[in-house]
């Protein structure tokens, strides 16, 4: 995601077609393997690994196309 703490509804409106239920899973998915983290006011912020994997992640995603 573009901004570094996002709150489980900006997520949402982020992915619409995802449901809670899996927003949810993958959220805790995504805490478990340290790359992101839930903040004191129940955001979620990512972590200095997300931010050292996404360049990887843009470059799988351009050759995908």
């Amino acid at each position: 995601w573009e901004k570094e703490v996002i709150s489980f509804g900006d997520l949402r409106r982020e992915f619409p077609q995802v449901t809670a239920s899996t927003l949810t899973a993958r959220l805790r998915d995504f805490q478990n393997f340290e790359l992101v983290e839930k903040t004191h006011d129940g955001k979620y912020s990512i972590t200095e690994k997300f931010k050292k994997i996404t360049p990887l992640i843009r470059q799988l995603d351009l050759w995908k196309k």
